[in-house]
């Protein structure tokens, strides 16, 4: 029994891919790779790859190994710990690892619900379960999203202090991970008649809810989980090899990007907050559109990652063919900027295409707008 069975993984949500239709209803798109230009009505067949996010080869301790190498992480507190532990449980869908179940009047019944679990809950496969996970991002995301746009301001409720980015953006997510396991647990006890047992969720559930940091989370997140950058996991191939002289067992590429994507999102959340990094709407006030890809969301130096670690970064994420956000160090580069408001209108068609041959020069293969001319390089 799995929690999720999706095969298909948009990498780029629907939700956001609609603001770039046309008055009919149709998105237009070039492709890269065949150099032809198309239109459809149907989002499910754009921004996906089959099994981009399955589990195909378990999470294992060399994997572990080798992600807390590349990023120098030494876990030294109970939630860097914890948060690890159930992740890697999470994502390889081995939950009773995580899991000691007692019955307080029938040791008989309790052996028997641990031994089914032991058979169920460790899939000996494969697991689908980080789609959940994307989806509990993109549900965050979701109602930031329709409210800038509904809104045209950056008007973003924060309640964490500065140094509680990482425990906030942390008990977040365990928080979800624990209800998917126990909704997971009550499932399987309740499909084997073995008892009525009501899980309850490990973790506290009850957050309040932090706009901006959700945002700048999932700006992080987006720009790793596409196809493209999942693909740089074939950097970590040398060590990998070396790894493997040394111990006998193999580490997977995509597991590291994985991690990162889940772990270490939260450290770089944090290291761009402390560095009072700037989130700015930019509204584009010309007749020429944003444009967006299979790959949205951009480091417009090009280079988040080189090595592993973060050099020179600003981020642009076209949100609508007229609206935009940016999150940078340094915006005194950018004039019409509004520091009350926190954005920048741009009337000036140069800057916007810019932004375009950004967007076109990083997407995949696929680029989306919401004209087949505004799609012209």
């Amino acid at each position: 029994m799995h929690l999720c069975n999706t095969k298909d993984n948009h990498y780029v949500p629907r939700f956001y891919l609609k603001s770039f239709l046309d008055k009919k209803l149709y998105i237009h798109y070039f492709d890269k790779k065949t150099q032809k230009y198309y239109s459809t009505q149907n989002l499910k067949e754009i921004a996906f790859k089959t099994n981009l996010y399955t589990i195909t080869n378990k999470i294992n301790e060399i994997d572990i190994m080798l992600f807390k190498e590349l990023f120098k992480l030494s876990l030294s507190s109970e939630l860097e710990k914890n948060f690890l532990s159930w992740l890697k449980a999470f994502l390889n869908d081995e939950l009773k690892n995580l899991f000691t179940l007692e019955h307080k009047k029938d040791k008989e019944i309790e052996n028997k619900i641990n031994e089914v679990l032991r058979n169920l809950l460790n899939e000996p496969d494969f697991s689908r379960n980080q789609e959940l996970l994307f989806t509990f991002y993109e549900n965050k995301f979701q109602p930031i999203y329709n409210k800038i746009i509904e809104t045209e301001k950056l008007s973003l409720e924060t309640c964490n202090a500065e140094d509680a980015t990482i425990s906030y953006l942390a008990y977040r997510t365990l928080a979800f991970i624990a209800k998917m396991m126990a909704k997971k647990m009550s499932l399987i006890t309740k499909e084997n008649k073995l008892s009525d047992i009501n899980f309850s969720s490990p973790v506290g559930s009850d957050f309040e809810s932090d706009d901006y940091l959700d945002l700048v989370h999932y700006l992080i997140v987006q720009y790793f989980r596409t196809s493209k950058r999942i693909d740089i996991g074939r950097l970590i191939e040398p060590l990998a090899n070396k790894i493997k002289e040394i111990t006998g067992k193999s580490a997977t590429s995509n597991n590291i990007m994985f991690l990162l994507i889940h772990m270490q999102s939260l450290n770089i959340v944090d290291k761009l907050i402390q560095s009072k990094y700037l989130l700015i709407l930019v509204k584009n006030r010309t007749k020429k559109p944003f444009i967006t890809s299979d790959n949205p969301v951009i480091n417009v130096y090009a280079k988040l990652i080189e090595n592993f670690e973060i050099q020179k970064f600003e981020m642009f994420f076209p949100i609508t063919p007229n609206l935009g956000i940016l999150y940078t160090e340094d915006s005194s580069s950018y004039s019409n900027f509004n520091k009350n408001e926190m954005e920048l209108i741009v009337e000036d068609e140069n800057l916007i295409e810019y932004f375009n041959k950004l967007i076109f020069s990083e997407a995949d293969r696929h680029v989306f707008g919401s004209s087949l001319e505004s799609l012209s390089q």
